[in-house]
Formats: C-alpha cells, sequence, structure tokens
C-alpha cells in the first residue's frame, strides 16, 4: 500500500469524490491505530487550478489542526502532512465513527450522552478560538469524530477539519452556532422520537373519540397533527438515510414549528371541546 511521509496505508475506510481515508501504521510496525486522509480531485474534473488551490487550503487546515490538536484536547491530532501529486495528505489517530455514522444507527440517546458530545464540542471550539482567535467554518456531523466502539458515555469525542484561515470571510461563528444546532436536532429529534410523538397524538384523539368528545367529532382534530408528525418523521428517515449531509435549517425554520404549531392548536381545540362537553354533562 502507499506510503505517505513516515505512514503506511492498510485499507480504505471510506472515499468520496474528494478523495478517501485510509487506516495506517507507523513504517515497519504493525500498529494499525492511525489514519491517513487524503484530498484528490481528478484533474479532469477541476477548474484551471483548482487542485493546487484546494491542496494549499487542506494542508493549511491541517496546521490549524495540527496547532490546537494538542493531548487532551478535543480535537484530533495530527501528526504529519505533506503535499503530492494531484493533491495532500495528513496523518492522524484512527477512530472509529463520526457522528454522522453515529445518527445512521438510529441511536436512542440518552440526556447525558447528548450533553457529552454537545460539551466537547463546544470545548473545541473554544480551544480554537483561544489559540488561534477564529472559528471552525467546516462544522459539520462527518467532522465531529469519536473514539471507542462501546457507550458513548465512555468515547472520546473530538474536532477536525476546520477551514483553512484563508477561506474564513466572516461570520463563521455564527455559521458554528448553525452547525451545533443542527447537530443537537439530529441527536434529539430522530425518527423514532418523532413517530412516537405521532403516536401519543394519534392515541390521545381515539381516547377523545371514544369518550368526552364522541359526540363533538369536528371539536378532535388531534389526527391531523398526528398524521404531520408521522409525515415528518418520514421526511427525516428519508434525508438521513440518503443525504446525511444536507442542511437542515428548514426543518428547524419551517418543518417543525409548522408542525407544533399544529399540535397546539389541535391541543387547544380538543380541549375547548372538553370543556364544552362538560358543562353540558356529557361524559
Amino acid at each position: 500500500m502507499p506510503v505517505y511521509g513516515s505512514f503506511e496505508t492498510v485499507r480504505e475506510v471510506s472515499r468520496s469524490g474528494r478523495g478517501a481515508v485510509y487506516t495506517a501504521r507507523r513504517v515497519g510496525t504493525t500498529d494499525e491505530r492511525f489514519a491517513v486522509k487524503i484530498f484528490e480531485l481528478p484533474a479532469y474534473l477541476a477548474e484551471e487550478g483548482e487542485v493546487e488551490r484546494e491542496s494549499a487550503f487542506f494542508l493549511h487546515a491541517a496546521e490549524v489542526q495540527k496547532a490546537v490538536g494538542r493531548p487532551g484536547s478535543a480535537w484530533a491530532p495530527v501528526y504529519e502532512s505533506g503535499a503530492m501529486e494531484g493533491g495532500a495528505w495528513y496523518a492522524t489517530d484512527l477512530f472509529d465513527r463520526s457522528i454522522e455514522r453515529l445518527l445512521l444507527n438510529r441511536p436512542d440517546l440518552e440526556p447525558p450522552d447528548l450533553l457529552r458530545v454537545v460539551d466537547s464540542v463546544l470545548s473545541g471550539l473554544y480551544e480554537l478560538r483561544d489559540a488561534a482567535g477564529r472559528a471552525h467554518g467546516n462544522l459539520k456531523n462527518s467532522n465531529v469524530l469519536l473514539a471507542g466502539k462501546g457507550e458513548l458515555s465512555a468515547a472520546r469525542v473530538v474536532l477536525c477539519d476546520p477551514w483553512a484561515t484563508e477561506r474564513l470571510r466572516g461570520g463563521e461563528a455564527r455559521e458554528d452556532l448553525r452547525g451545533l444546532g443542527d447537530l443537537v436536532h439530529w441527536l434529539v429529534l430522530q425518527p423514532m422520537h418523532i413517530v412516537i410523538v405521532a403516536g401519543l397524538h394519534f392515541a390521545l384523539w381515539g381516547l377523545l373519540r371514544a369518550s368526552i368528545l364522541r359526540s363533538q367529532p369536528r371539536a378532535n382534530v388531534l389526527w391531523l397533527p398526528a398524521a404531520l408528525w408521522l409525515g415528518y418523521a418520514v421526511w427525516e428517515w428519508l434525508v438521513l438515510a440518503r443525504t446525511p449531509e444536507a442542511n437542515i435549517r428548514a426543518d428547524l425554520l419551517v418543518i417543525w414549528p409548522v408542525v407544533a404549531v399544529a399540535s397546539l392548536w389541535a391541543l387547544v381545540r380538543a380541549a375547548i371541546g372538553c370543556w364544552s362537553a362538560q358543562r353540558r354533562g356529557v361524559l
């Protein structure tokens, strides 16, 4: 397998249109506990000068990560980096998974797990700000890595792949906050959690239909938000399964508020119907 600096690659872990990640070991050893990340953009797909420009950005970002990725920090370390024909590379520790891969398994996270992830991400952002006076700029689920295959409560959570300083144009701190919001959204509003919310609405609708609102079916419209929550769960599952890197601000700014308002409206309407039925003695 190819050798990069003092690291020999062993097997491919993942690949995209802009490079790949390989497990690696120090040359002359057998301990496969490192990873080499490669940026490689085919020349026939790139504009003139794009490969050189993007390779330089990749290496500059690796230098930023190396500077802040000290032992015990909330950053993946960078041991070596360098240019190669058609791209660039850097060597780091081998991490078992990312938040993106974790979410593909649709885990049932406990509050302490969520708090651990968010606290580690915030720690990494603060460390970068204190060390370099800048924001991450490229915060997304695939750039939050987990060391350890066991419980999330025991995993080490680290950041990687900030934008090169030259790519920052201002406003990246706000982008980091949005990225953190997206991360929390994915961790909390998992599709199965939303299905449970839909199920609770359906259950309450059925209970009221069979009891206090049996004579006022038009007042019992909880089936509507139940259907909306169920549709929302299907949407989230499709996005997570097919385009996990999608920008989900439309969910946060449009879909979720619409469904939440529909729930509030239906609950208020049902409460008024129940109050009216009780006043008329319809039980």
